[in-house]
């Protein structure tokens, strides 16, 4: 009987730390839509915009760059 059940344990122990997660990475999840940019500049220059913005996108990308704007403005966003 404690055979079978020490058995039984290490049998479940090895399938239960040898199943993965059915997750193909963040683009196949429900929550997609989180990787898309916040303005259509930044979208089209690849994400590569970080030292480059001056305007209110600069709360997503990089933040000190507020310090560098002249004006004040808002940025509207629709998914």
């Amino acid at each position: 009987m404690l055979k079978s059940i020490l058995k039984f344990s290490v049998i479940l122990l090895i399938a239960v730390t040898s199943v993965k997660a059915q997750n193909d990475g963040s683009g196949n999840t429900g929550l997609a839509f989180l990787k898309l940019g916040v303005t259509s500049r930044a979208v089209s220059m690849g994400e590569a915009i970080v030292s480059n913005t001056t305007d209110a996108s600069a709360t997503n990308y990089n933040p000190a760059a507020l310090m560098s704007g002249l004006n004040g403005n808002l940025v509207f966003t629709h998914n």
